[in-house]
């Protein structure tokens, strides 16, 4: 089964009645889509992927309490970023 984002924003569109938002998390970027249509009304892609935050942030096994905070404080910061999401839309 083919997981891109847009069709899991397709899966989640058929499942669900009005507006959908679907969070992709990827491991260098992550994918957010939004919208109440076959094509999505919004698409933004974040610089948030699970080993690219693993690499800019932890130094050992197990990160530190103060490198999880960094790496959750860059995390916001990203998504501050976005404009405000539809009211209603289901992630």
């Amino acid at each position: 089964m083919d997981s891109s984002p847009r069709t899991l924003y397709r899966i989640a569109l058929a499942d669900n009645e009005g507006s959908v938002t679907l969070l992709h998390l990827g491991a260098e970027d992550s994918t957010i889509i939004a919208g109440s249509g076959t094509e999505p009304a919004h698409e933004w892609r974040l610089p948030l992927g699970a080993g690219r935050t693993a690499r800019a942030f932890f130094r050992a096994a197990l990160p530190s309490a103060l490198e999880m905070e960094t790496a959750i404080a860059a995390g916001e910061d990203e998504v501050m970023r976005l404009p405000a999401l539809s009211v209603g839309s289901r992630l």
